[in-house]
């Protein structure tokens, strides 16, 4: 998966990464991936023994008609907010209630904000937490730990959710590259 979707940061991490369970198929006509994945992290301690740490994650991938831009939207963590204190700060919109709620992240801030209108942060807010990253042609739903059945048909409705309230004028824009 991580040379497939290059763009995605959470299917870089460790080493030894490798994607199991997968399913594949269509989802209203979009490319879908859903999926557990491992990688490994190591430590060292202070006798110079190194440890392997595991890692597991599932993760919902849905493929788009149209061009993306690279954002991610994920739940505000107190290390945020403490990095916040020192100049790092995510994009803030205009919801106050979304904005301590979740950690938005763009590079293009206009796209943040062109593509998270008042109804998807409204939805988002009262949807399942996800990590929620995009690149060029992509949208993934994915969190810590392996997903039951549920999470995963869960995980899909929120990307459904997101993809569904693009504006209609932002759509065109998309499809025309």
């Amino acid at each position: 998966m991580d040379s497939r979707y290059p763009g995605l940061s959470c299917l870089q991490q460790g080493s030894e990464r490798y994607a199991y369970n997968i399913i594949s198929g269509e989802h209203d006509g979009r490319g879908l991936l859903a999926f557990d994945c491992h990688y490994e992290t190591y430590s060292t301690d202070n006798k110079g023994r190194r440890t392997t740490h595991h890692h597991y994650f599932s993760a919902v991938v849905l493929d788009t008609e149209f061009h993306l831009k690279p954002l991610s939207i994920r739940g505000e963590t107190l290390f945020d907010k403490v990095t916040e204190f020192f100049g790092f700060d995510d994009i803030d919109f205009e919801s106050a209630e979304f904005s301590r709620a979740f950690h938005v992240g763009a590079k293009d801030r206009k796209w943040a904000f062109d593509f998270i209108q008042q109804s998807t942060m409204e939805f988002l807010l009262e949807s399942p937490r996800f990590a929620i990253q995009m690149d060029d042609r992509s949208v993934i739903a994915s969190r810590g730990g392996t997903f039951s059945v549920a999470t995963f048909e869960e995980a899909l409705g929120v990307l459904d959710g997101i993809l569904g309230r693009i504006p209609p004028g932002l759509q065109k824009e998309l499809r025309e590259g």
